[in-house]
């Protein structure tokens, strides 16, 4: 089934965060949200004593959207604190769009934005571009049936995650107890360098510019491909 497609912009208010200079902040006074923050929540806060608009202020339940370096959408889960530039805070037009379903639609656009990086870092995304970006919209009903379903693969997903991070662990600990610390060598095994050992062939990868990689064809490993969790050989 299709349904009508319509730009971010036109369900939700964008709004960037305040342009704080590093004389505005302290070790006092309210947190200063920053990306670093959002990709790790126990990074600690920078702080500050001066006064702002309120529009700045972030609560718990906000939508933020990380728009430069970290391109990401993220639900503020701690205490309030205002919020830093290069971060969106978004407040969806909630008798259009469901919560749950916008935070879906978001990580999609972004998706969609990044797959024309052809493996390079985005550092920021063009506020106009963003906004512009269409997105599918079911009635409401139909939004918060997405949302509950996708909420299901995405706590299938975590686990996963979680059982993988478990036997990583059981193995290095199974590795450790067998062979000992490789850097410590507390077994005292021979060392020998690569160049020593039996190995027939070992090329280098293939070298191109960005502008030569095309959307069709065989997909090309990157070197932090290689070392998600799910993909190491």
């Amino acid at each position: 089934m299709s349904y009508p497609l319509v730009k971010l912009g036109a369900v939700a208010e964008f709004i960037n965060g305040y342009p704080f200079k590093p004389s505005d902040w302290g070790n006092d006074g309210k947190g200063i949200i920053r990306i670093q923050n959002l990709t790790d929540t126990n990074k600690p806060f920078n702080k500050t004593i001066i006064e702002i608009d309120k529009k700045y202020l972030i609560t718990v339940g906000d939508i933020l959207v990380s728009w430069s370096a970290t391109i990401d959408v993220f639900e503020w889960k701690i205490e309030d604190a205002w919020l830093n530039q290069h971060i969106f805070k978004v407040e969806p037009n909630y008798k259009i769009i469901d919560k749950g379903y916008f935070k879906y639609a978001v990580k999609l656009a972004i998706v969609e934005m990044l797959k024309y990086t052809h493996g390079s870092t985005m550092k920021h995304v063009n506020r106009g571009d963003f906004l512009g970006t269409k997105i599918p919209l079911p009635p409401l009903d139909e939004q918060k049936r997405i949302a509950a379903i996708l909420d299901k693969a995405d706590s299938l997903r975590r686990k996963r995650q979680q059982a993988i991070q478990l036997a990583d662990e059981f193995l290095r600990a199974v590795f450790l107890d067998l062979f000992g610390d490789p850097v410590t060598n507390p077994k005292g095994w021979e060392v020998k360098q690569l160049s020593e050992l039996s190995i027939e062939k070992m090329n280098n990868g293939i070298f191109k510019k960005n502008e030569e990689y095309e959307d069709d064809g065989i997909p090309v490993a990157w070197v932090g491909e290689l070392f998600r969790k799910n993909q190491i050989i």
